[in-house]
């Protein structure tokens, strides 16, 4: 296998049906056809991609790969050093004749615009001894079939935050909350009935513990303490739920 550079690239026709990529040393940068948001519509002009968020792109260039060269696609370099990463890239296939999409995720600090004609991915193409038909990959047969599906799993699948935050956090505060209020469950009845017990202590110590009635003041107020302490205890273990 080896690596297309330098001449070799130059005839971009002999890979590509459409779109003019940028011709770099050993690659091809690729640039930004159609912007698909989490509806599965097409967005036109700058799309403001916020940290933590995610949209779908495909590429203006339409491969037309011969059957003995195989692409491989990275995120630009100049992205990933702002937060910015494709999730999807990888191989495109001998024989694929279609575009390839991708999920642009913001993983930066900052607001990233992204705007048709904008290079989001580079290709290298590696050239090999010929792949018989049956192995070859082409795009559906259906008329923007491979558009229409990535239209369809982004309004099916794909969320706008990455990994769905505001639903994770949502779910993660329900079950705070439910395991929170199962605790009080549990210790507000052993609160009450230890305060009960001190209350009928306190009453009938005196008759029942020798020497209980000579207790000084200073332990009286100790005990009173306490138990005021365990009524707030009760009071704020009840508001939690």
């Amino acid at each position: 296998m080896t690596l297309l550079a330098g001449r070799r690239l130059d005839t971009k026709i002999k890979f590509f049906s459409k779109g003019v990529p940028v011709q770099c040393g050993s690659s091809y940068d690729l640039t930004v056809g159609q912007i698909i948001d989490e509806d599965g519509k097409n967005v036109e002009g700058p799309f403001r991609l916020e940290p933590g968020h995610m949209v779908q792109l495909v590429t203006e260039q339409v491969f037309q790969l011969p059957k003995t060269v195989t692409g491989h696609v990275t995120c630009k370099t100049t992205l990933t050093q702002k937060g910015v990463w494709a999730l999807t890239v990888g191989i495109v296939d001998p024989g694929w004749d279609g575009q390839i999409a991708t999920t642009l995720l913001n993983f930066g600090k900052n607001d990233h615009i992204v705007q048709v004609g904008d290079p989001f991915l580079r290709v290298s193409l590696f050239e090999h001894c010929e792949v018989d038909s049956k192995h070859t990959r082409q795009k559906p047969e259906v008329v923007d079939g491979y558009i229409n599906l990535i239209r369809k799993n982004a309004a099916k699948n794909f969320p706008r935050t990455f990994l769905d935050a505001e639903k994770i956090s949502e779910t993660a505060g329900r079950t705070a909350i439910k395991k929170l209020r199962n605790q009080s469950m549990v210790w507000v009845p052993v609160f009450a009935i230890a305060f009960a017990l001190l209350q009928i202590f306190i009453s009938f110590a005196p008759s029942w513990i020798p020497g209980w009635a000579g207790a000084s003041l200073e332990q009286v107020h100790e005990v009173q303490s306490e138990i005021v302490k365990l009524k707030l205890q009760i009071k704020q273990l009840e508001d939690r739920l």
